[in-house]
């Protein structure tokens, strides 16, 4: 049992010692590294465990998603809801440029956003959220207007030019393949937060 152990224990050390060599970036909004939000994120609450953002940057995210779909769609789209929260998400840094004022989207995600995750092309338009609809918040209080995504978007490229996610309105959304590196948002977690949370876990059971 001692031996399984000191097994174990090694093994978490040498997980964390390899993440310690190759932590992302700290969070855009925080200037820290992800952290498990205290008040929770209402919002944005798919962050809970992890975030890169507060109570503050979550309820501003609240608000403007609001502004873009009525009240009774608000939770119809959650892959939609994930794309707004991006600034929360504890992955941040890793897909996104700073200098370059770039984030970057796998293939994948843009699919379920765009056509629901469907075979069909990006470059088309959508009657996804037809039913809906969606208020055009981006163009301000002035020239905000109810429109139909089938008809104002040809493709998800035109999408992602009016729509981006709070705080990075002067990025540009780039869709990449999901294995491409550097990292994609949307493709699920990546390796090395599986592997801190097992890290994690054989630290607590061993010491």
């Amino acid at each position: 049992m001692k031996v399984l152990q000191q097994v174990l224990l090694n093994f978490a050390l040498f997980v964390s010692w390899v993440l310690g060599q190759n932590q992302p970036p700290n969070c855009y909004l925080t200037s820290k590294p992800p952290a498990k939000p205290f008040p929770s994120l209402i919002q944005c609450f798919r962050k809970n465990a992890m975030a890169c953002c507060n109570s503050a940057a979550d309820s501003k995210i609240g608000t403007t998603y609001g502004e873009f779909l009525s009240a009774s769609c608000l939770r119809r789209y959650p892959d939609l809801e994930n794309y707004f929260c991006i600034a929360c998400d504890s992955d941040q840094p890793t897909f996104m440029d700073t200098e370059k004022k770039v984030i970057r989207v796998c293939s994948t995600f843009a699919r379920s956003i765009w056509v629901g995750g469907s075979n069909s092309t990006l470059n088309t338009s959508t009657q996804l959220y037809d039913n809906c609809g969606m208020n055009s918040y981006w163009k301000g209080k002035d020239g905000s207007d109810v429109i139909l995504p089938s008809k104002e978007w040809g493709s998800i490229e035109e999408f992602f030019r009016d729509v981006k996610p709070p705080f990075f309105e002067d990025y540009t959304i780039q869709v990449v393949a999901d294995n491409s590196q550097p990292p994609c948002y949307g493709y699920g977690a990546y390796l090395t937060w599986s592997l801190a949370a097992i890290a994690g876990i054989f630290i607590s059971f061993i010491m």
